[in-house]
């Protein structure tokens, strides 16, 4: 194979595999392109995202996708974006999630299920939706959390107190 068709083929490969950068810079570049505050730090391999802001408007689904490909995300802010049930559905599990502000959206008691299997969350922001004291039999399940603000939901004195009672560590903003 002459030299020059081989320098061709390396330089598509390379072009093919995104300039040699990694997954998650890939996804990060995407969700800023998107309008999203991405944050990272500098890793050994590539980026360390670990915070992604989504923009005030309804996330489409590749926006979701790409946080698949962010093993180290940490904080994840979806405030006042439309989220409803069904996109909190298509949220992808992120293993290291510790905050996720979910506030000011149109979530239902129907999401909390949805929640618990986010199971490392320590801190959750649901104010502004339209849960009740339904959500608080999944909510218990959520044993790590250490704060949780129901600002402005239909969560009772009495569904609060159960949820103190089940999660006695943790803070809760009513």
């Amino acid at each position: 194979m002459p030299l020059r068709m081989v320098a061709a083929l390396v330089l598509l490969s390379l072009a093919v595999a995104g300039c040699g950068r990694s997954v998650q810079q890939v996804a990060a570049d995407q969700l800023r392109q998107a309008g999203c505050d991405v944050r990272s730090r500098p890793a050994a391999k590539g980026l360390d995202v670990f915070w992604v802001e989504f923009p005030a408007e309804r996330p489409k689904p590749e926006w979701l996708e790409c946080l698949n490909k962010l093993p180290t995300l940490d904080t994840l802010i979806l405030a006042r974006t439309e989220f409803t049930d069904a996109d909190l559905n298509k949220l992808p599990s992120i293993p290291r999630l510790k905050l996720l502000d979910l506030s000011d959206n149109k979530l239902t008691d129907a999401a909390s299920p949805l929640l618990v299997r986010l199971g490392s969350i320590e801190t959750l922001a649901l104010d502004g939706n339209a849960i009740t004291d339904a959500a608080v039999t999944d909510l218990v399940q959520l044993r790590g959390l250490k704060a949780i603000s129901l600002q402005r939901t239909r969560i009772t004195d009495e569904g609060a107190e159960q949820l103190s009672k089940a999660l006695p560590a943790c803070l809760i903003t009513r």
